[in-house]
């Protein structure tokens, strides 16, 4: 599977990239610098974990007050 990549413009005369193994800008020859990975999976992994952090939240409240609600006490 690839990952997209972002590729940034040519740092001296704001070119854009024509290819992603491009090592030199087309119009003005200044060495371009590395590809960056997006990092889409790493987000999707946080959204995830604070997704189900908040399911255990409710969770836990729910079950705290239904232990209140039955006369029981939390330490």
């Amino acid at each position: 599977m690839r990952h997209p990549v972002v590729l940034p413009p040519c740092p001296t005369c704001g070119a854009m990239r024509q290819a992603p193994d491009s090592r030199f800008c087309v119009q003005c020859g200044t060495p371009l610098p590395a590809p960056r990975k997006k990092h889409t999976a790493l987000w999707i992994t946080l959204g995830i974990l604070m997704l189900l952090l908040a399911c255990t939240a409710i969770v836990v409240i729910t079950n705290a007050l239904a232990i209140l609600d039955h006369g029981g006490t939390l330490i």
